[in-house]
């Protein structure tokens, strides 16, 4: 056995060299003599008992006439003391072990009552003992306690069979025939002789069962404290194995930890004197100098404690996971601290220190001036490592700009070739100090502002100027929400957003300025579409109840739907059912698309005066609102009628009419010669304005609100784009014709 298990567990005289007791042996006697004072005094009614029953033996006369009497009443009083033991030892063995064994207080290991069995397991000075020392003290205590518990056992079995017999103090050995008891005594003719013994023996009893009364309860204490040893036992059994599993698992740690950081490739992190050769060498340089048996004081109660209350709870943890903490925290914390006391210095080295050494290690370089072109090397090496990793932005070239921080401690702002090192390798670099960067880290970074997702041609929407197609994340994410309807049993696809309306632009805008105008103006596109060539119709549905549908030939009228969910029934409502439904937008587009070449490629002779899209201009008319002969920008002014005036945007009013007008301009461009392009297209401009002027009156006369400012609007963009087309006759036309309507309507 190990010595200084031993020493921890026994008892030396006062100069400390001499054996006086072992600590378990005194244990388990401080435990008999506590629970003989505890049985013998306090407990008032037995104690009363046993002094009356004593009196009434003394008070017996021998050789009076009353002596039978007497020795019948004292027996009775005797035998009610030892019911009264029997009856109170199995409740007070159960107090008692209780509050030695049971007890949820962390403050038994430092109450130092000498019967508590946590008193002897500190050493002369008060400090706790080493784990392995207190399971050898429990080894030794259970194996006492099981010997001592056999005797105290086989003594009450000898009481407990006299109590039995006791009845037959009384017996006349003369008579074979019966067993005289203590109820025939006055019967009998009795000698002083003979009474004196029956005295004595009532003395005798009243002994035993004092000795019953200490050593029934003794037996129970001494039972519990060995279920209380034993779960002890294999608690400490549960800690050790777990304990060993988590050195295995330190160990895998270890090994996982020197591999973890030599192959950094395609990592932006660089790890200093973290290879496996590194870490052997910084082992043999920090050997451990403690020693195996001796540990911190608090940590071996705190050790003793979780061990305890391990051993008392009902319902055990199968993994070993209850002692994690005390693992992790206390026993490694503890050789942490023991391993910082000694080599702090070293395990905070700071990271250009830790590039020396690894100069040294790895290199075997130990010459100041090469480790310094090493550390030089290294630095510039990780300095690339920052890089942006994307491809090659499109359009015009912005310089990375590079930087860098490290620790506010890591310079000394001297003369030395370290500070030097620093304002040339980081300094020159865009190197600021920052308190908040810890002194083994330096971090690179370089920045290209103003960089945008439409800059990078995988997530780009293609341009036809430049020859380029969309990008293949922007095409794949567009294939996907121009699925998604309004209507979740509709669609066939999930939305690749955390909200299903986010890929709605106006529920969140496309960063891209330019893809969000060109998703706007095709809602626009298809609300001017679905309006002038009746694919969004008016349709009545019941009686009284009237409905806005897209209608296409050979398919099924699709009601729309709005944002707050319920059925288009308004003009205005057509829009935000078009810009929620990116899958309807899409549908009257490529139907009107396909039209329009179904037009083109037709045997007849086309001119833009007899095309399709300028009869259905011609038949334009509103049956919500019962007007027939409206122009193009009705079209747009029917959103301000019909519009809750705090929800009307003139400027997506005014979007819808810059897009009719390139819509139709568009349009013409395919059937009209280039040279008479503008002017096919001026007359028509001309022509729908005045109609439009000529309508203005009806909106005045049916509603009270003052449209003036939205209608010089509408005007004023057919206006400033005759006039950017040249068409001077009509410009003038025009804007004579819209100064008039605005002094007519004041």
């Amino acid at each position: 056995m190990h010595y200084r298990l031993k020493k921890a567990c026994t008892i030396y005289d006062e100069g400390g060299y001499k054996k006086v007791n072992d600590k378990w042996t005194e244990y388990v006697g401080q435990l008999k003599k506590f629970v003989k004072d505890s049985t013998m005094n306090g407990q008032m009614d037995l104690d009363a008992q046993k002094n009356l029953a004593m009196g009434m033996i003394n008070e017996v006369e021998i050789g009076s006439k009353q002596a039978a009497e007497e020795l019948q009443d004292a027996y009775r009083e005797m035998e009610k003391y030892k019911d009264m033991v029997v009856k109170r030892s199995e409740d007070t063995a159960r107090t008692i072990a209780y509050s030695i064994f049971k007890a949820k207080n962390d403050s038994i290991t430092k109450e130092k009552l000498p019967h508590q069995m946590e008193t002897y397991l500190r050493d002369e000075e008060g400090n706790f003992i080493h784990p392995n020392a207190v399971r050898y003290f429990l080894y030794q205590a259970l194996e006492l306690m099981k010997a001592e518990k056999v005797l105290v056992e086989k003594e009450n079995d000898k009481k407990e069979k006299s109590f039995d017999g006791m009845y037959a103090i009384f017996d006349n050995t003369k008579t074979d025939d019966e067993i005289e008891t203590v109820d025939q005594l006055t019967e009998r003719k009795i000698d002083k002789k003979t009474q004196q013994e029956f005295k004595d023996k009532l003395r005798f009893y009243i002994g035993e069962t004092d000795k019953y009364r200490t050593s029934s309860v003794l037996a129970e204490v001494l039972a519990e404290g060995i279920d209380y040893i034993s779960s002890l036992c294999e608690a400490f059994q549960n800690f050790y194995t777990s304990f060993e599993n988590r050195i295995e698992a330190l160990d895998r740690r270890i090994a996982a930890l020197s591999k973890k950081y030599g192959n950094t490739a395609g990592r932006t992190s660089r790890y200093v004197c973290a290879t496996p050769n590194c870490f052997q060498r910084l082992l043999k340089e920090m050997p451990y100098t403690g020693s195996s048996i001796t540990i911190d004081k608090e940590l071996a109660e705190e050790i003793y404690n979780k061990v305890r209350n391990y051993s008392m709870l009902k319902d055990k943890p199968e993994n070993g996971g209850y002692f994690e903490q005390i693992f992790d925290n206390g026993i490694i914390g503890y050789f942490k601290k023991s391993l910082m006391e000694i080599y702090g210095s070293t395990v905070n080295m700071d990271v250009l220190t830790a590039l020396e050494k690894e100069a040294k290690y790895e290199k075997n370089e130990y010459d100041a001036t090469r480790i310094e072109q090493y550390v030089k090397k290294v630095i510039a090496e990780t300095r690339n490592l920052s890089n942006p990793f994307i491809e090659r932005p499109l359009g015009e070239q912005k310089a990375p700009i590079a930087a860098c921080t490290y620790s506010k401690e890591l310079d000394p702002k001297d003369d030395s070739p370290r500070s030097m090192l620093i304002a040339k390798e980081l300094g020159n670099y865009g190197g600021t100090p920052d308190e908040d960067i810890p002194l083994n880290m330096i971090m690179f970074y370089q920045s290209i502002y103003g960089l945008r997702a439409n800059k990078l041609s995988k997530f780009s929407p293609g341009c036809a100027a430049e020859g380029r197609s969309d990008g293949e994340y922007y095409k794949a994410y567009y294939e996907v929400v121009s699925q998604i309807k309004p209507k979740s049993d509709k669609t066939p696809v999930i939305t690749p957003h955390i909200d299903r309306n986010w890929h709605i632009v106006s529920a969140l805008p496309d960063l891209d300025e330019e893809n969000q105008r060109r998703q706007e103006r095709e809602i626009y596109r298809a609300f001017a579409l679905g309006i002038i060539c009746d694919l969004v119709c008016y349709s009545k549905i019941s009686e009284g109840k009237y409905l806005y549908r897209l209608e296409l030939n050979d398919l099924e009228p699709e009601e729309f739907v709005v944002s707050n969910g319920t059925p288009c029934d308004h003009y205005y409502e057509v829009l935000d059912a078009l810009t929620i439904n990116p899958v309807a937008v899409q549908t009257i587009l490529s139907y009107m698309k396909e039209k329009f070449a179904d037009e083109r490629n037709s045997s007849g002779k086309l001119d833009f005066e007899h095309s399709y899209l300028r009869r259905q201009i011609n038949e334009l008319a509103s049956i919500e609102y019962g007007k027939a002969g409206l122009s193009i920008f009705d079209v747009a002014l029917l959103l301000k009628v019909s519009t809750p005036s705090a929800e009307f945007d003139k400027t997506v009013g005014k979007g819808i009419m810059r897009e009719i007008l390139t819509l139709i301009y568009e349009y013409a461009q395919t059937m009209v010669l280039e040279a008479d392009l503008d002017g096919i297209y001026g007359k028509f401009v001309l022509e729908q304005f005045e109609m439009f002027d000529k309508n203005i009156d009806w909106y005045m006369d049916n509603w009270k609100d003052n449209f003036s400012d939205y209608i010089n609007d509408l005007m004023r963009i057919a206006v400033s784009d005759i006039e950017r087309k040249k068409l001077t006759d009509i410009y003038e036309k025009m804007r004579k014709i819209m100064k008039e309507s605005s002094k007519k309507r004041g």
